[in-house]
């Protein structure tokens, strides 16, 4: 099912629409509203739900089309090892470029990902754990969902990650089996 959502987003809006248009009506006839209030009252909820889907939809795929093809990618980096209350438990967002061995990552702000200081280049050694799903109790600050996190070992300091699944299997590609095939 998230395969599809991520394959067909604007199907999935409208699918959402459909069902919550024909529930609001029935609740409102339900409770006594004739039947026309019953089915125009949900259709301005409804117009609201498709003007932000749909301008979150797009907003999204604008920002990945550009990091594709600045050869970027969208993650997201913590130091689980930091000084508890420091930056152990914050997710710091950016962008990150995938070489074999290394992370570039850029820390960025805003939904157009402004960088913000330089950028910091982790040589990674290995992976400490496996992949796993980005709890929702773990997501501080990350609001994308259908994350994955991992942690690695780099030669200052172990870094958690998160990024989509796609990006964390091309960390295991390019910077993990890379960084093998080039020593």
């Amino acid at each position: 099912m998230k395969k599809f959502i991520r394959q067909h987003p604007y199907l999935y809006v409208l699918f959402s629409l459909v069902l919550l248009w024909v529930v609001a009506s029935l609740l409102l006839r339900l409770f006594g509203s004739e039947w026309s209030e019953a089915l125009s009252r949900p259709a301005g909820w409804m117009i609201v739900y498709v003007i932000f889907s749909a301008t979150t939809i797009r907003q999204r795929q604008r920002r990945d089309a550009k990091l594709k093809a600045e050869g970027k990618t969208l993650a997201y980096i913590r130091y689980p090892n930091a000084l508890l209350g420091s930056l152990s438990s914050t997710w710091n967002r950016g962008t990150a470029v995938l070489k074999p061995g290394k992370i570039e990552f850029q820390a960025a702000v805003y939904e157009s990902l402004e960088p913000s200081g330089r950028p910091t280049t982790f040589t990674v050694m290995d992976a400490v754990t496996e992949t796993k799903k980005l709890q929702l109790r773990q997501a501080k600050y990350i609001t994308e969902t259908g994350l994955q996190t991992m942690t690695l070992k780099t030669t200052t300091t172990d870094i958690e990650i998160a990024a989509y699944p796609k990006t964390i299997q091309e960390i295991l590609q390019v910077v993990l089996d890379g960084a093998e095939e080039s020593s």
